[in-house]
């Protein structure tokens, strides 16, 4: 069971996605002392190739403006505001 555990920690804390990379983000993170949401950013924004592209820039938006008090309420309008942005744009490339 503890072989188990270990190999189910090691890879969600270092999953395929990060894998190409040198430094890995929970690295750099704890490196720079970052907070939770200046942390989450660096996540997303160094997985964002390997993994959800735009879904993944706007979520590092959001926790960016989350760092900057911006009311939650105002996050979430200007997220979905970008992620139909982004759907339009993919719409207009697979023509």
């Amino acid at each position: 069971m503890k072989i188990e555990l270990t190999q189910a920690v090691t890879s969600n804390v270092s999953p395929n996605h990060y894998a190409c990379h040198t430094v890995s983000p929970i690295d750099l993170i704890e490196s720079y002392n970052l907070n939770f949401n200046l942390g989450n950013a660096i996540k997303y924004v160094a997985r964002c190739r390997e993994k959800n592209g735009d879904e993944d820039i706007i979520k590092a938006i959001w926790y960016l403006l989350n760092e900057l008090n911006v009311p939650r309420e105002e996050i979430s309008k200007y997220t979905k505001h970008l992620e139909e942005k982004c759907r339009a744009n993919q719409e207009i490339v697979s023509e």
